[in-house]
């Protein structure tokens, strides 16, 4: 519990900052990943933040409001064989814009 109030914490802290530095919340299954980022979600939304939550499967997107694969959100193709992938998403697209408006993914 305590190391989930730190984590809530910090990403609050590094949330509100005004170039934000990107997160990553990488854990084990079952350790409090959702039941931190939950009153996170909340807490930006409420100040009107644009969120924008994404997960490396389809699985762990679910868990989330508007949640979505990390592959969906940022256009990346799913192609083992090809080491140059380029995305989908058009620098004037409205996902572009999207992704440029957010302030929290």
């Amino acid at each position: 519990m305590i190391q989930q109030r730190s984590t809530y914490d910090r990403i609050m802290e590094v949330s509100t900052m005004n170039n934000p530095l990107p997160l990553h919340i990488d854990r084990h299954a079952s350790r409090g990943k959702t039941y931190v980022l939950y009153p996170v979600i909340g807490a930006l939304q409420k100040l009107d933040e644009i969120v924008l939550i994404s997960a490396s499967s389809a699985f762990a997107a679910k868990n989330y409001p508007g949640g979505q694969t990390a592959h969906y959100l940022y256009g990346i193709p799913v192609d083992m064989y090809n080491p140059f992938l380029k995305s989908f998403v058009g620098p004037r697209s409205d996902r572009a814009k999207l992704l440029r408006a957010a302030n929290a993914m």
